[in-house]
């Protein structure tokens, strides 16, 4: 465990969770004034305590921790596996729109076969069957609740569509073959999705909670309904809505390009991994199928490999 504290203080530590927890304590500021002059002292803007220093360092390094640690449950929750995004109106309007993308491809298809590859034609069907997949699975049974959501799920399902293996299940082995360089890559690429994701996650938070003591002040009756001093409170309803749905729609952008980069490493280095398992490289597309079930068999309901994988066509024993 000790040995992987250094990760914590790693830039792609710092740009995915420091960063938005700095941002989410500045803005609590605006709330409390006396935590807004603590965080500023802390970072040193505000006075040359060295013990406020190092409390406020250690605080927002312990709140990083916690972000971190909860990240996945976060990334769940904007990819549509949680309530109340798991089965919401919004989710049959997107696989409508899935279903309308793969009839519209269906129904020009014979005629771009038709056409050369230099054609204006096919050069739009090809970039617009290309955003189609950076955008949604396959199918439109495997569609999400959010476009956050189905842009992941398009690139995990990246290796069964090609390779015939389940992605999920693969990229826990891949890891292992992958060069260091291109996993520091992955890092950078995953980092940035974090930081966005995080702050779209914060900035909801601010629009929810922000106005909750001006509200309960003016229900209470102890302040009248002003748009000065601590009643500005009130303009967090809709900027924090405003920087939720900006930066949630960043983090879509920068997913995406974290897809290409997954993709790339499963092209690149999953013939590095059937080496590595001492299985024959497939040639043909049913060999390919072959060897994906097999391996798929394996990482997802753990059943022995009874034998190397053989290209098709082999005799048994042989």
């Amino acid at each position: 465990m000790l040995s992987g504290l250094p990760q914590l203080a790693n830039k792609q530590f710092v740009i995915g969770f420091v960063a938005p927890i700095i941002l989410f304590a500045l803005s609590l500021g605006t709330l409390d004034p006396e935590l807004l002059k603590q965080v500023t002292r802390g970072l040193g803007t505000g006075g040359d305590n060295l013990i406020d220093v190092v409390l406020t360092i250690l605080a927002l390094w312990f709140g990083a921790l916690l972000l971190m640690l909860a990240n996945r449950l976060i990334i769940r929750f904007f990819s549509g596996y949680l309530w109340p995004l798991k089965n919401w109106a919004g989710q049959q309007a997107l696989v409508a729109e899935c279903a309308q993308e793969r009839a519209w491809f269906e129904a020009n298809h014979p005629t771009v076969l038709t056409l050369a590859t230099t054609d204006p034609a096919v050069r739009s069907y090809n970039a617009r069957l290309f955003d189609y997949y950076r955008r949604f699975p396959s199918s439109e049974v495997l569609v999400l609740g959010t476009r956050f959501g189905n842009a992941m799920r398009a690139f995990e399902l990246y290796p069964d569509r090609a390779y015939k293996v389940d992605g999920v299940a693969l990229w826990p082995r891949l890891e292992a073959v992958i060069s260091k360089d291109y996993l520091e890559t992955l890092g950078d690429a995953q980092s940035q999705v974090n930081f966005w994701v995080n702050l779209s996650f914060f900035a909801a938070v601010m629009a929810l909670i922000g106005p909750v003591p001006l509200l309960w002040a003016i229900l209470d009756g102890t302040i009248t309904p002003t748009l000065d001093k601590s009643e500005l409170i009130l303009l967090w309803l809709p900027f924090g809505a405003l920087a939720s749905y900006v930066s949630y729609h960043l983090a879509i952008e920068r997913l995406t390009e974290l897809g290409e980069r997954t993709r790339s490493a499963v092209d690149v280095f999953y013939p590095t991994l059937i080496s590595k398992l001492a299985f024959e490289r497939p040639t043909t597309s049913d060999d390919r199928e072959a060897l994906g079930n097999q391996l798929e068999q394996t990482y997802l309901y753990y059943q022995p490999v009874v034998r190397p994988w053989e290209p098709a066509g082999s005799k048994d024993g042989e």
